[in-house]
C-alpha cells in the first residue's frame, strides 16, 4: 500500500554555509540548529490513512549533539495524530557530520530529564512498536541513549531488535518477545545485557563482542550453568578487535 510507510528526514547539514536554506553553522553542542525536514507524514494524516502505516523510517544528520531531531520527529508525528497504533516498525539511521565529530564528548547524565522526556513521547505515539533497527556512527551518543530506552520501554513486546551500532541498553530491561536479535556487543554494552530469554530467540548475532563477554543476559534459571535456545536457527557470535600489548 502507498501509506504502508512513512518516513521523517531530519537534516541539519542541508542548513550549513553553500546550502539552500544557507543558515549559519552552530557550534559543536549547540542547543539549537536549523534543519530541513522531509516527510509523508502529514500527507498520511491529511488523508486519513494513518491506521495503514506499518512502518516508520527516521533520518537524521546532525551537525551538534542535541535532542532536537527527537523533538521536532515527536511534533511532527503528534501534528497528523495523537496516536500511530499501526505502526510495528520503527527503524533511525543517525550521523553527526564529519565536521564537528572529530573530539567531541557529551556526557550523557546531563541529558538524564531530556532522554526521558523525548523516550515518553515517542512510546506515546508509537504504542505497537514490535520491530527497533538502528544504525549510526559511533559519535551519535544522545539519539544511541534515546534508542536503548526505546528498547527498553518496548523490551517486553519487541520481536525483532537490530542494534548495528553500539546501543547501551538498560541493565534492568527485560526482552521476552524477541526472536530476532543483532547486538553490537562493543564499547557501551560491554558485556553486561538486559535479560534476554533464550526460548523464543529464532536468530541470534552479536557483533563486536568483547574478551570478556558474558552469556549470563541469557540465563533463566540462576541456578544452572546451562543455557537452553530450543528454537534457534542461526547463531553468528564475532569478537571485536582485540589490541595486543607489545612485548
Amino acid at each position: 500500500m502507498v501509506y504502508s510507510c512513512a518516513f521523517v528526514r531530519y537534516d541539519e547539514v542541508a542548513c550549513l554555509p553553500g546550502s539552500p536554506a544557507d543558515s549559519p553553522q552552530p557550534a559543536a553542542g549547540c542547543l539549537e540548529a536549523a534543519a530541513t525536514v522531509v516527510s509523508n507524514v502529514g500527507l498520511a494524516a491529511s488523508v486519513g490513512c494513518v491506521g495503514l502505516v506499518k512502518n516508520l523510517y527516521f533520518d537524521v544528520v546532525c551537525v551538534s549533539e542535541h535532542l532536537n531531531a527527537a523533538k521536532r520527529i515527536a511534533e511532527l508525528m503528534r501534528a497528523g495524530a495523537s496516536k500511530w497504533p499501526g505502526i510495528r516498525s520503527l527503524s533511525v539511521m543517525s550521523f553527526l557530520s564529519a565536521e564537528v565529530a572529530d573530539g567531541h564528548s557529551v556526557d550523557i547524565a546531563d541529558y538524564t530529564e531530556e532522554l526521558h522526556e523525548a523516550c515518553c513521547s515517542l512510546t506515546a505515539l508509537l504504542p505497537g512498536i514490535r520491530r527497533l533497527w538502528f544504525d549510526h556512527d559511533n559519535h551519535v551518543v544522545l539519539l544511541g541513549a534515546l534508542g536503548g530506552q526505546l528498547a527498553s520501554h518496548y523490551g517486553m513486546q519487541l520481536e525483532e531488535l537490530q542494534c548495528h551500532c553500539p546501543i547501551p541498553l538498560p541493565h534492568n530491561g527485560r526482552f521476552t518477545q524477541l526472536r530476532n536479535a543483532h547486538i553490537n556487543l562493543s564499547d557501551q554494552n560491554g558485556s553486561r545485557l538486559p535479560f534476554i530469554d533464550p526460548t523464543m530467540l529464532e536468530r541470534l548475532t552479536l557483533s563486536d563482542a568483547p574478551p570478556t563477554h558474558s552469556w549470563a543476559a541469557f540465563n533463566c534459571n540462576s541456578d544452572s550453568w546451562a543455557i537452553d535456545f530450543p528454537t534457534l536457527q542461526h547463531l553468528h557470535l564475532e569478537y571485536g578487535d582485540v589490541d595486543e600489548e607489545s612485548d
